[in-house]
């Protein structure tokens, strides 16, 4: 079920074939025709979701997703100092999608007669129309099969069908272009920085860990105070609205994904502070479960608990995820121990609303499902750290703890194998006698482990 979703949402009309990127969501069943608008959100979870599927499956398509979604991000949603902005609008000249759609003739004057036949058979592009009497780039068979079926072969028509579409969208680009909600978001902001990061973590792409860096330091830059609070948004060169409930715990989990992507501390250390920084701002002292606003903000007459997932997660089950996570991390019980809190207080509502609180039941899966924990052992520096790295993200590992230790610069229990970069491996309530180097890691993991191997990466 969550192949077929992730493969029709990719050759639908929800996806822009010419410049990447998902709109807001389709109003058919068929994925045909989106609201038009495109959300930063959007990007970032969705390429999360693609980049799992890829872990679990081994599938390029799934990955290559991801590093279109990320191109896009890249070229229109990135500001010059490296934020990211929230959303480009559905319409333009008060037109929605008129951006977006073709007729044949317009695809004809860009490509010339012979490639327009090709792609217009493609992409579905008919005189008729399938969207108010224009046409909406989607893919009605995969590619390989429109390959198969045309008698054509498929890696010289992927060729030419990427030299095509980059005509279309430098054609396209002419047009008036909808209008770019330039706004930078903390909490966007800080899904995106996650999903940047997993993208490095999983496809070795540089540029996805430069990108997430980049909006970690623009946030440090810009939305936060000197006193350390951290800020909602950023605008014009202003940002003044005290940081809410998600904006913290979306920025944690950005920066989590960063540190398990690179095993940099500073990446923990920043999220642990920021943690710190909820307990003492959101908390509520009688009883479990975040307030959403701050208790500096602007007196209110009832602070608000968002707990239902809905768009987004609420910042309630990423919080009770993010504390978790970062209690095993850091052997941390009183993490642990408000993430378990946070849950507990949002079972009641989600036994009766389960489609509402996927990503507590998540969070819920993560506490109480089978648990891999992985020790990285060594220098910083070696390069074998990252050939580990590449290792453990080549798979999908839900209930995944990594941490590093360097025995040389910290006190620690872990040492070494013969002073080879080692790791320590806990699963199924035993610990392995730790492993040297990356080659004998994934053979450990493919015991503990089995599943697709590191061939296709």
């Amino acid at each position: 079920m969550v192949e077929h979703s992730l493969q029709a949402m990719r050759n639908g009309g929800i996806y822009d074939q010419l410049g990447f990127g998902f709109h807001r969501y389709s109003v058919d069943e068929k994925w045909l025709v989106p609201h038009f608008e495109k959300m930063l959100y959007d990007q970032a979870m969705l390429a999360i979701a693609y980049l799992e599927a890829f872990q679990s499956t081994g599938n390029r398509f799934y990955s290559n997703v991801a590093k279109e979604v990320f191109a896009f991000v890249k070229r229109e949603m990135t500001s010059p100092e490296g934020g990211f902005y929230s959303a480009r609008d559905a319409d333009t000249e008060g037109v929605e999608g008129k951006y977006y759609v073709w007729t044949p003739a317009e695809v004809e004057a860009v490509l010339g007669r012979e490639a327009a036949k090709t792609v217009c058979r493609l992409y579905d592009v008919t005189e008729k129309g399938n969207f108010e009497g224009e046409n909406i780039f989607h893919l009605q068979l995969p590619l390989e099969r429109f390959a198969e079926l045309e008698r054509m072969d498929s890696i010289a028509l992927s060729a030419d069908l990427e030299r095509w579409r980059n005509q279309l969208l430098v054609e396209r680009e002419k047009k008036v272009k909808p209008l770019r909600d330039e706004k930078v978001l903390t909490s966007w902001n800080g899904l995106m920085i996650a999903a940047l990061a997993k993208g490095y973590a999983v496809t070795g792409d540089i540029e996805c860990l430069a990108a997430a860096k980049g909006a970690a330091d623009f946030i440090k830059k810009h939305l936060v105070t000197p006193e350390g609070r951290l800020l909602r948004s950023f605008y014009l060169g202003k940002s003044i609205i005290p940081a809410f409930l998600e904006d913290y715990t979306f920025l944690v989990w950005g920066l989590i994904q960063l540190y398990e992507a690179t095993l940099d501390k500073e990446h923990l250390d920043d999220a642990l502070a920021f943690c710190d920084d909820i307990l003492r701002l959101f908390v509520d002292k009688e009883s479990y479960g975040l307030f959403d606003s701050g208790i500096d903000a602007e007196s209110v007459l009832v602070r608000k608990k968002s707990t239902q997932d809905g768009v987004i997660p609420s910042g309630n089950s990423v919080a009770a995820m993010n504390f978790l996570k970062l209690g095993r991390i850091n052997a941390n019980q009183n993490y642990i121990k408000e993430g378990e809190g946070i849950l507990r207080s949002l079972m009641g509502t989600a036994q009766e609303q389960l489609t509402a609180h996927l990503y507590s039941l998540a969070a819920l899966d993560y506490l109480h499902g089978p648990v891999v924990d992985i020790t990285i052992v060594g220098s910083r520096d070696d390069e074998e750290v990252r050939a580990m790295l590449r290792v453990v993200h080549e798979r999908f590992i839900p209930g995944l703890v990594l941490r590093f230790r360097d025995p040389e610069r910290e006190c620690t229990d872990y040492k070494t194998l013969g002073g080879r970069t080692s790791a320590y491996v806990c699963s199924q309530k035993t610990c392995r006698p730790p492993v040297a180097g990356s080659v004998a890691l994934k053979s450990l993991l493919d015991d503990v482990l089995p599943g697709p191997g590191a061939s296709r990466i």
